[in-house]
């Protein structure tokens, strides 16, 4: 045993870990894998989901949980050390009679326990498919801008009567029908009159 833990897969009786060899079985439903590998040479990769095209709906994986391997395998060997990094159970067995019995399992769900005591598989009951998460929704259209009257274009609020400028703009140049006292308070320059646009203004009008 090379990396202890449990899995759960589908059984896949395949002659070596290669990108040629495990293409055909990638899908989009999220089935998990226990490759019964017949041979390999140690610098094979291994890793626990495999990915290709989109990342959405249309994204197609293969979820590998366990290996068998039909050989010894160093510790040490490049496919152990991925093993262990990936958390891949991964096992090796070289009695031929133990061998016959798991390719009878090829394509069964099973469930994988190896420990240092040695390694249980068994037909399991396969869980419903996993769907894959719907594409997000295209974000709501802005909501439209209202269209702006005329008493509150450009700041004029000429249709609040208690503002001092109320009316001032229709008024005589020189009447003064406006507190010119009050601070803070910005006239449109379509509005600005002698009365209403400030001490200098009235002087130079």
């Amino acid at each position: 045993v090379l990396v202890s833990g449990n899995a759960e897969g589908k059984l896949l009786a395949v002659p070596e870990l290669t990108p040629e060899v495990l293409r055909p079985y990638y899908n989009a439903d999220g089935t998990p894998y226990v490759l019964l590998v017949a041979r390999a040479s140690g610098d094979e990769e291994v890793a626990s989901s495999y990915r290709e095209g989109s990342t959405g709906a249309d994204g197609m994986d293969l979820r590998i949980q366990g290996v068998v391997l039909q050989q010894e395998l160093p510790h040490l060997s490049h496919l152990g050390v991925r093993a262990r990094q990936e958390r891949v159970v991964f096992a090796t067995c070289t009695d031929d009679s133990e061998i016959a019995k798991l390719k009878e399992l090829d394509g069964s769900y099973v469930s994988f326990v190896a420990t240092p005591d040695g390694v249980d598989i068994n037909v399991t009951s396969e869980p419903a498919p996993t769907a894959r998460a719907p594409a997000a929704p295209a974000p709501a259209a802005p909501a439209p801008i209202p269209a702006t009257s005329p008493d509150t274009a450009y700041g004029r609020f000429v249709s609040d009567p208690s503002s001092p400028f109320a009316g001032a703009a229709g008024g005589a140049s020189g009447a003064a029908k406006a507190d010119l006292t009050k601070a803070g308070t910005v006239v449109p320059l379509v509005d600005a009159v002698g009365a209403t646009c400030g001490q200098k203004s009235a002087n130079c009008a």
